[in-house]
């Protein structure tokens, strides 16, 4: 829709003759042009990831909804509403030359943008660059060739730029990770390689096999003992496979021990899974509780738009009586979600917050929703207390 806008409005200003109209849609071309390049510059960091010997588990492309996933191989492709942006994961089973590996994996991105660029100004020559680089071409003209090198140097500039763009490593630019990566020590280089064995298991949890990541996350504990990560995902995995109180102690002990590198996402995350653990453990011990409401009240005025943090502020408002509060967290985390098991949880919990408030009928259709996924213990937990529920309403009604 704004590249629509952004086209309408270049040709007005182009059919008005106005001095800014054909630099106006030679600027909305480079935007355009931005898109496929994105994806060239994820296919670059795979190519020669693959070629490093290293294992690539997925390429993402934007951020937002989902608008495509598949496969190609072993590896997750998936398409997202903005295209802003995108991430490739990539591991290493080895430690052999792992720095080195890592290093041209990472590069290969932004030299794909140095390369384009270069090369097409090597194709137009002295001429050429004259033309439509070093003069007001662009402001006169229809000029794809100045678009095309000004996009790639741009995409170049602002991945190499040693900065963040979040507060996690995923979220660090191509440059950070290349002025870190010849100086990572020997146990960043362990967690590097503890990595591979979350994600190898993180693969096997998308296909509903729990035993088999949690066989892979407690060989790994082997191999790397009191590993952050995999503690923290193996808790994880108890989550999904229903022992919440062996995943809610080994969350609090890892709350104990500060996350690597105090990573603010880590943290909240770890909150989020912990505050879950406690409240799929049935309790209702005021403390824990408290603790609960803290937790989940700070995710989200940290991350006031990350789903999974609504959707457990949300559930926890259930717990606390304050189920109006409670719909409209979860009704945004529905909305915001796009895996079918994800959404099937916040259904479950949008019935027991419309069963608190006695619409039986609302929570009749999000517990149907809930259904789509039988084998959730959220929807065999909103099965029994909206059960409940409708029987001590039909009680109430005889009365």
């Amino acid at each position: 829709m704004w590249l629509c806008l952004g086209g309408y409005f270049a040709w007005r200003l182009v059919a008005s003759e106005s001095v800014n109209g054909w630099f106006f849609a030679n600027f909305l071309l480079g935007c355009v042009l931005i898109v496929p390049l994105l994806v060239t510059h994820e296919l670059a960091h795979a190519f020669v990831g693959g070629l490093a010997r290293l294992r690539v588990f997925e390429i993402r492309i934007g951020v937002g909804r989902v608008l495509f996933k598949g496969r190609v191989g072993a590896t997750r492709i998936s398409v997202h509403s903005i295209l802003i942006g995108g991430h490739t994961l990539f591991a290493a089973k080895s430690a052999r030359w792992l720095r080195l590996r890592t290093f041209v994996s990472i590069l290969a991105g932004p030299a794909l943008h140095f390369l384009l660029a270069a090369g097409a100004m090597l194709f137009l020559g002295r001429d050429g660059i004259e033309k439509h680089l070093g003069s007001s071409n662009a402001l006169f003209a229809f000029d794809g060739w100045a678009a095309f090198i000004y996009a790639n140097a741009y995409l170049f500039l602002v991945n190499m730029l040693p900065a963040f763009r979040g507060e996690t490593r995923l979220g660090m630019t191509d440059g950070s990770q290349l002025l870190r990566i010849p100086f990572l020590a020997k146990p960043e280089l362990d967690d590097v390689l503890a990595a591979h064995l979350s994600l190898e298991a993180n693969e096997s949890l998308r296909v509903g096999k729990i035993s088999q990541a949690i066989q892979i996350y407690t060989d790994g504990l082997k191999e790397h003992p009191g590993n952050w990560l995999l503690r923290h995902d193996l808790s994880c995995a108890q989550l999904l496979c229903g022992n919440f109180e062996e995943a809610r102690c080994t969350l609090s002990e890892l709350r104990e021990a500060q996350p690597p590198q105090a990573d603010e996402n880590l943290r909240l995350l770890l909150d989020n899974n912990l505050v879950y653990a406690e409240l799929m453990t049935g309790t209702r011990d005021p403390q824990r509780l408290a603790l609960a409401d803290e937790l989940s009240k700070n995710m989200l005025a940290r991350r006031p738009n990350v789903p999974h943090f609504l959707g457990t502020r949300g559930s926890v408002l259930v717990r606390l009586g304050r189920p109006v509060e409670a719909i409209e967290l979860l009704n945004k985390s529905y909305k915001l979600h796009s895996e079918q098991d994800s959404r099937a949880i916040i259904s479950a919990w949008l019935c027991l917050a419309h069963s608190a408030l006695s619409n039986l009928q609302q929570a009749r259709d999000w517990l149907d929703k809930a259904r789509d996924r039988p084998g959730l213990p959220e929807t065999r937990m909103a099965e029994d207390e909206f059960r409940l529920r409708c029987s001590a309403h039909e009680s109430a009604s005889k009365e």
